[in-house]
């Protein structure tokens, strides 16, 4: 797993408080078996690449690292991986910092939407993975995922057509709620 993380230049990324050398084991830990690593790596990202809703360039190179964490496996950490994507999808960064994306420029807080949007088929598939514990995560995610709305809305529709978790029937009820507004 993460095979491509040493390709990224993470000391030449900007984070928080400078530059964003550590990130590359704070996402490795965020899947640790020890709970009190989770925790610590899940800070290190949280306070670091977005911070009070400011987002930092370092956000959108951790991204793909998160999505795999989603794609795989592993139960562990998924808790802490989808309110990162949330927080990120949701940050802000001016105009002025930006990413490059095949050769153009593009604002950092745009890419990372992008990035988190283009991938709601993972955060969907675990709702529908009724032997998940992550479920109200996902859920979290996808309530601010408006502009994927329609998408949204069909899927937890069919949730809920089969679903006998009352929490969850609640959940997904708010969450379709919340993307009519």
């Amino acid at each position: 797993m993460f095979e491509s993380i040493g390709s990224v230049d993470w000391k030449k990324l900007e984070q928080a408080h400078g530059d964003a050398s550590h990130v590359p084991k704070a996402i490795e830990q965020l899947i640790s078996e020890d709970e009190e690593k989770r925790e610590k790596a899940y800070w290190k990202l949280d306070n670091h690449v977005v911070l009070q809703s400011d987002l930092y360039e370092a956000a959108f190179y951790v991204i793909p690292f998160l999505l795999e964490i989603l794609r795989s496996n592993i139960s562990v950490g998924r808790e802490h991986v989808y309110a990162l994507l949330a927080e990120i999808a949701n940050g802000y960064a001016s105009e002025e910092v930006t990413v490059f994306i095949n050769g153009n420029r593009v604002p950092l807080s745009n890419a990372c939407r992008n990035m988190v949007l283009e991938h709601v088929d993972i955060y969907l598939d675990e709702v529908q993975n009724q032997a998940s514990r992550y479920r109200d995560s996902a859920l979290d995610l996808l309530m601010s995922l408006s502009e994927k709305s329609a998408e949204i809305k069909t899927t937890l529709n069919s949730v809920l057509a089969s679903e006998q978790d009352q929490e969850i029937r609640a959940l997904v009820n708010e969450v379709l709620e919340e993307l009519e507004h």
